[in-house]
């Protein structure tokens, strides 16, 4: 969590980190917590320049593979210079041994924010919102960056001066780096290169994550498509508890968004159908070319004047996060491609 309304949390006088000097920036407090870790509010005491610090769980700072992947995706996220992905100021080593990223500072707030609040968003909207998601994940899959845990809690909204929205990929905790870019034309991602793959938020995992086969960046369209249906219906495809997500996103057949929103254009109907595919060779085959779809979708409605009317929509089930290290142990199921 980046943003400036911390949950909540205060400042913990028997914080250590407290007080301590991160990367030259100061650490003020807690800003709320996560799977992987803490995030704390830092700033710099010169220049009064804001800034957030994602330290590692002990636990997971235990772990040499984990404290290994936390530093190299840092590496890694610290290249990715656009506007779309959160930028990474610096990282290190607590003196306890915890790796922490420190990272710039955004005031806003999450889409899942967005969307608890306010409910399904004008088609305009979405799709302005969508291309920006994807403009951020083109970057990051053209250098092998699989971010495999996309959803709104992770896209973070952040009002501009000129008033537009600035849309920002964040947590990438769980993303999944190749040693080389992967290959645009849709070939298998070796499994040597595989991370845990058992690892996301159950509403928004792909066919292949629920199956736990090889992830590629047609995982993260996927996740898009799932969420550009949210956006725009005000309910997830799929709904029920875990077990139920990870036989549906495998096996079932998800609603054509025109079921549950009158007046959506073919074209944005047609996409999103083939984000949801169950195979990955059915996706669009980078984030480029759906973003080239959304801006086609953008221009027609714009032409047409097209208006929208929702068919009763529903309040999104609350998700629940599924983290790689947490995952249970896999159980052979009859719909479960072994």
């Amino acid at each position: 969590m980046l943003s400036s309304t911390p949950d909540g949390m205060g400042p913990d006088a028997n914080d250590p980190l407290i007080g301590l000097m991160l990367s030259g920036y100061l650490v003020k407090r807690p800003l709320g917590a996560g799977g992987m870790g803490t995030v704390y509010l830092c700033e710099h005491p010169d220049i009064g320049r804001l800034a957030a610090a994602k330290v590692l769980k002990a636990d997971m700072a235990s772990n040499a593979d984990w404290a290994a992947r936390f530093i190299r995706e840092a590496k890694v996220m610290a290249t990715l210079k656009q506007r779309n992905i959160v930028d990474i100021i610096n990282f290190g080593t607590l003196p306890d041994g915890r790796s922490y990223v420190l990272m710039e500072y955004l005031d806003g707030e999450s889409l899942r924010a967005r969307l608890d609040r306010d409910g399904p968003l004008p088609i305009s909207v979405a799709l302005q919102f969508t291309e920006q998601v994807l403009s951020g994940l083109g970057v990051a899959h053209d250098v092998g960056v699989v971010h495999r845990d996309l959803k709104p809690e992770n896209v973070f909204l952040v009002a501009e001066p000129n008033g537009e929205t600035l849309l920002k990929l964040i947590d990438f905790g769980l993303a999944r780096i190749d040693d080389q870019a992967p290959d645009t034309q849709g070939a298998a991602v070796p499994r040597e290169r595989l991370g845990s793959l058992y690892a996301g938020t159950p509403e928004y995992l792909s066919p292949e994550q629920a199956l736990q086969e090889p992830v590629g960046p047609a995982a993260d369209l996927y996740a898009v498509g799932v969420i550009l249906f949210e956006m725009i219906a005000g309910k997830l495809p799929f709904e029920g508890n875990v077990a139920q997500l990870l036989q549906q996103h495998a096996s079932a057949i998800p609603p054509s968004l025109g079921d549950v929103v009158d007046g959506v254009p073919d074209g944005l109907m047609s996409l999103v159908r083939r984000l949801l595919s169950k195979e990955p060779s059915q996706r669009p085959r980078t984030a480029q070319l759906v973003r080239q779809e959304v801006m086609r979708v953008q221009k027609a409605i714009q032409a047409a004047g097209t208006q929208v009317r929702r068919i009763e929509p529903e309040a999104s089930a609350p998700t629940r996060k599924l983290e790689a290290h947490q995952a249970p142990k896999r159980r052979r199921m009859p719909w479960l491609v072994v």
